[in-house]
């Protein structure tokens, strides 16, 4: 299964320079889960949700510059409000049995703030 997705906001990237409110980081992560569900959803189509124990998944993330791109450990941790809503959309029954393979970064402009996933069973 491939899905085009929008990024999570910059926010709540682990390399950000200023800490947020709880309260606000909370309502940010509610929000862009929300959203990634919805996206999911529509990519999905009439396709029945999997619901799959386990997956593997592969992320492409675009930014616009090279200067974006965030350390491996920070960029998989950034990505962790996806992984939720994309639990929450039905793809798997739980991200905690997800095999994480390397984040792929790349500079393009035309592409920035979106994600590439690729998941299989």
């Amino acid at each position: 299964m491939r899905l085009i997705l929008t990024s999570p906001p910059r926010a709540l990237s682990p390399n950000r320079k200023q800490n947020l409110h709880h309260f606000t980081r909370s309502r940010l992560v509610r929000d862009y889960r929300g959203l990634i569900k919805v996206e999911a959803l529509v990519g999905l189509g009439a396709e029945e949700r999997p619901r799959w124990k386990a997956a593997q998944v592969w992320v492409r993330i675009y930014h616009p510059r090279q200067s974006y791109f965030l350390d491996p450990d920070n960029a998989l941790a950034w990505l962790k409000p996806t992984f939720d809503g994309l639990q929450d959309a039905g793809i798997f029954a739980d991200d905690r049995e997800l095999t994480h393979f390397p984040v792929v970064q790349r500079a393009d402009k035309v592409r920035a703030g979106t994600l590439e996933l690729s998941i299989l069973q």
